[in-house]
This record gives C-alpha cells, sequence and structure tokens, in this order.
C-alpha cells in the first residue's frame, strides 16, 4: 500500500464556500487505515482504522493540502503563511521563507518534502520551497502564473519517471488587446532543474498544453491528468501515459455538468471522474459510471395508471358489497406487488444516494480505483469500495442529539481533541524581504531567468 499511495495528488480547492469552517479541503493517506483530512479555519481529522478523531492544529487560517511521509510525520499548509508539521503527536509551526497562501504540500520522502506557495497576485510568480530533511530552499517560477495544483511524479513508486513536483495553472497573456488569454502551464521537476509547456513567458510554446487553464494536475500509477478549461468555457482533460498528450471526453451522466466532474488518477494507473452524486472509472476505453437511481424498478406510467384505475373499482366494488372479477382481481395483486417492492427498491436507493452525495468542491485520495476515499464541502468523508460507499465520517456526529445515529458509529471519538500545537505562531517574513533565491547546495542550478510578461492585476 505504501508504495502506491506516495506520489497520489495532492490537490488545491480553490473556491471558498460560506462556511469555510464545515468543509474539508484535502485528504491523503498512507493506508486505508492511516488517513488525513484537513480544512476550513484550521481543522482536521484523523482515521486510524477503526474510527475518526477529529482535533485542533491551532491554525485559524483554511488548510488547503494534508501529507505525510509517514504515520508520524504529516505536513499541513493553507493560507496566510501556514505550514504545520506533526511528528510524533504534537503539530509544530514551521516559519516559512516567505509569507504567501500555502496551497499544496507532499514529496517523495521525509528528507524530499515541497510546499507551492500562492502568487499574491497574476503579477508575481508561485514559489516553491523545498526541505531536504534539514535545511529550506526557496525557488520561484520563472515568470508569473496562477498555480493551481501540485502533484508529485515520485519515481521510486509511482512508475512515472522521474521524481519531483508537477505543478499546473494557467498564466494570463495580455501581448495585445486581440490576443488577450489564459495559457495553461506545466511546470515540473525533472532531476535538478524545472521545464515548463505551454508558455514561457513570453509566448505559447505547446497549443495542447497552453490551450486550457489548468485546474487540477494528478500523477501516479504510471499516468498523468491534467484537467481545466478551455478559453470557450469548455472541460478539457489529457491523459499521458509516457511523453504524448491524449484528450479524454468526459463521461456522460444525466443531470450532471461537465464542469461538475472531479477528475483525478488513481495509483493503479485507473482515471476517476467524481460528481456531485456518484463517480465513473475510465476501463477499456470507456466510462462506468456508478450512481445511484432512485427510479430504477418503478412501475411505468401506465401500470401505475391501470393500479389507480383498479383500487378505485376495487374500492367502489366493496361499498356495494361486490368483488372484482378472477382477472381483475389477479392483476390488481400483480400490480400491488409491483408498487411495494419498488417501494423497497426507491428506499433502498435512496439510502445508497446518501453514501454517494458527493456534492461538489470534493477532495479525493485515491490508492486505487476500487477503494478511495472522498472528502465533501460539508465536512463528511466517504469511503468507496468497489462500487460500494459508506459514510465513514459526518459533522452531524459532533452534535449530542444526532450522535447516536450512523455514521457515528464510524466516528471513534465524537469530541474534538485539544490542540498540541507547541509553541505560537512565527511571524513570517515580509514578501519584500525574501531573498529571490534562497541559498542552494553546490551543483543545484537556478531555475532560468525569464523576461516577466505584461500582466494587469485582475
Amino acid at each position: 500500500m505504501r508504495a502506491a499511495t506516495t506520489a497520489v495528488i495532492v490537490a488545491l480547492a480553490l473556491s471558498a464556500p460560506a462556511q469555510a469552517q464545515d468543509r474539508f479541503n484535502a485528504i491523503w493517506g498512507l493506508s486505508s487505515t492511516d488517513v488525513w483530512a484537513v480544512g476550513g479555519q484550521g481543522i482536521a481529522a484523523h482515521f486510524n482504522g477503526q474510527g475518526w478523531v477529529s482535533m485542533s492544529t491551532g491554525a485559524t487560517s483554511d488548510l488547503r493540502a494534508v501529507w505525510a511521509s509517514g504515520p508520524r510525520d504529516v505536513w499541513a499548509v493553507g493560507d496566510d503563511g501556514t505550514i504545520l508539521r506533526m511528528t510524533g503527536s504534537a503539530w509544530t509551526w514551521v516559519r516559512p521563507l516567505v509569507h504567501r497562501d500555502f496551497v499544496a504540500v507532499g514529496g517523495c520522502a521525509a528528507n524530499d518534502v515541497w510546499v507551492v506557495g500562492q502568487s499574491g497576485d497574476m503579477n508575481q510568480p508561485p514559489v516553491i520551497l523545498h526541505f531536504d530533511g534539514t535545511n529550506w530552499t526557496l525557488e520561484r517560477a520563472p515568470f508569473a502564473f496562477r498555480a493551481a495544483s501540485m502533484a508529485l511524479a515520485c519515481a521510486s513508486v509511482s512508475g512515472s519517471g522521474g521524481g519531483g513536483p508537477i505543478i499546473a495553472g494557467a498564466a494570463y497573456f495580455d501581448p495585445s488587446p486581440a490576443q488577450r488569454r489564459d495559457i495553461g502551464v506545466l511546470m515540473r521537476r525533472s532531476g535538478q532543474s524545472w521545464t515548463t509547456q505551454g508558455f514561457d513567458g513570453r509566448a505559447m510554446t505547446d497549443p495542447q498544453i497552453g490551450g486550457a487553464s489548468w485546474t487540477s494536475v494528478a500523477s501516479c500509477g504510471g499516468a498523468t491528468l491534467l484537467a481545466g478549461r478551455n478559453s470557450q468555457g469548455q472541460v478539457v482533460v489529457l491523459l499521458s501515459r509516457g511523453n504524448a498528450w491524449s484528450p479524454l471526453a468526459p463521461p456522460t451522466v444525466a443531470n450532471v455538468e461537465p464542469g461538475d466532474f472531479r477528475f483525478t488518477v488513481a495509483c493503479d494507473g485507473t482515471t476517476l471522474a467524481l460528481f456531485p452524486t456518484g463517480f465513473a472509472r475510465y476501463v477499456n476505453n470507456r466510462w462506468a459510471v456508478v450512481t445511484a437511481d432512485v427510479t430504477a424498478g418503478q412501475p411505468s406510467a401506465a401500470d401505475q395508471a391501470e393500479y389507480a384505475q383498479l383500487a378505485q373499482t376495487f374500492a367502489a366494488a366493496a361499498q356495494r358489497g361486490q368483488q372484482l372479477t378472477a382477472e381483475q382481481l389477479q392483476r390488481f395483486q400483480a400490480l400491488t406487488e409491483q408498487v411495494m417492492a419498488a417501494s423497497t427498491n426507491m428506499a433502498s436507493a435512496a439510502a445508497r444516494a446518501a453514501t454517494l452525495a458527493f456534492g461538489d468542491d470534493l477532495a479525493v485520495w485515491a490508492p486505487t480505483a476500487a477503494n478511495f476515499f472522498v472528502a465533501s464541502r460539508n465536512r463528511a468523508v466517504m469511503h468507496v469500495t468497489g462500487d460500494n460507499s459508506e459514510v465513514v465520517w459526518s459533522s452531524l456526529c459532533g452534535m449530542a442529539q444526532l450522535a447516536v445515529l450512523e455514521p457515528c458509529s464510524n466516528h471513534g471519538a465524537r469530541q474534538a481533541v485539544p490542540s498540541s500545537v507547541t509553541g505560537p505562531k512565527p511571524a513570517a517574513p515580509p514578501e519584500a524581504a525574501a531573498p529571490q533565491q534562497a541559498p542552494r547546495p553546490s551543483g543545484l542550478p537556478s531555475v532560468p531567468s525569464v523576461p516577466r510578461p505584461r500582466v494587469p492585476r485582475p
């Protein structure tokens, strides 16, 4: 399990709902019995295989990402320069080299950890912090763009080639009024240097990568996936199992718009598309959709009308002391059995729908396409195994009057664990005081300098 999960996606949820404290922004695990979720106003929850425990991290800003190199080495990052590390049982503040909203964290080992800091505005490049187990170094992207997501392509575990972070986003290109547009950016670490695709700070370099504004990237199991929108607002998904990228059409699901899907790739290499009421797997060049249909097994409109008519006839005959004909009685009994079976099916489908109610703005951790966890914006966690799902965490479990209900039996501790953060939050250095490039070990090349494009403030 460890080898299959180390390189799973670390993603960013860009939008914040009205009640951010009631949502999870990210979920990640070392195994199906060691899972972390973090979210609004510093909330965190941990699953140990038997139950979920909520805790206070000591942070008040929203946490955006979580990752762990091992059971006793957990990282969480978020807004307002928040970087936290848990070693053992206590959270510790980490003073960042620069003050940013940190949107992603991940690594290939305890001595190879990466953190991405978002641009303060579109005129600034994102920053990338690296921790080698002892020291931090600061790198900046070669040009300004809006970083949206990071994945780790760790060569030793992902099967996807050279290790290091892959950062996706978009730049606002404004060479002339007729050419104003977003251009997709894909920046990846290859060995000890960075390469970019889509845009180089001056012009589009790859129409396929540059043709969409990327909002998420995932890399695991020998596959890398990009998802975003093009200038026409259409959803674009690209999948690569080597050097070439291939477009992937979103699945077709009734009452689900293409923009409602959340795409990722599990560490068995299977592409997943999650939507507010279920999910789909891309297997054998087709989407296999799993969702709850409360109308399945219902009698046809004609049968329902016939049943209603026979019921009225039966009632009228009973008032007159008469009986239905044998043929009418047989048909009425058959339709009654259909209606009763349909009622049972509806109740079962409604219960199943509750476990597949992922909602929007969800986060997913997928070691395999047949075993993954989904965290929703209403602070619930669902565990999917095969085509079945169960709610394993709900914020409702914190309410005494509801804690006796399912899924609260899966909630190992209904009370929040007191904060065990060591020391106060360190003062973050001002942006102006941050060096353009932190000292580097000998032999590590700097990110190449590229003239900054003319980009207006949004």
